[in-house]
């Protein structure tokens, strides 16, 4: 699907599962889970893609934490044009650190104007500073 300029704002996905990596192509305009254990523990609540008043892309990712623990991840978004290309580099690592049953909100902005699709990925950052009393006990996984 391409994001148009009259593209009302909104959901642009509602979430599937897509089989194994190896016989499926990533889907566009979606989320990425890195990890199958933080794909377990991370929901994705919502999906949004939005164009600007400067014709850039907005898109905004309404994760929930499903575990009783803190979980830090690593979030980036690839902007792609209409011909599967990339339109620009993908964006820096952004930590978030998601408190136990809560929810989170990653957004990124393109910088390109001729954005067709995205693709967010989603990563366990370890490095993540969280506070002592959320840190994940290793020997009483959730």
């Amino acid at each position: 699907m391409d994001i148009k300029r009259d593209h009302p704002p909104g959901m642009a996905l509602v979430g599937g599962q897509y089989g194994a990596m190896e016989s499926t192509p990533i889907p566009l305009d979606a989320v990425q889970f890195t990890d199958a254990w933080l794909a377990k523990h991370i929901a994705v609540q919502g999906l949004y893609a939005n164009r600007t008043a400067t014709q850039t892309i907005q898109v905004s990712a309404r994760l929930v934490n499903c575990s009783d623990k803190s979980i830090a991840i690593g979030a980036r978004t690839s902007f792609i044009n209409k011909s599967q290309g990339p339109a620009e580099a993908p964006t820096m690592w952004r930590t978030q650190v998601i408190s136990p049953r809560a929810t989170a909100l990653y957004q990124e902005s393109s910088v390109a104007t001729d954005v067709a699709h995205y693709l967010i990925e989603i990563r366990p950052n370890a490095q993540a500073q969280m506070p002592t009393s959320q840190v994940p006990d290793p020997m009483n996984p959730l």
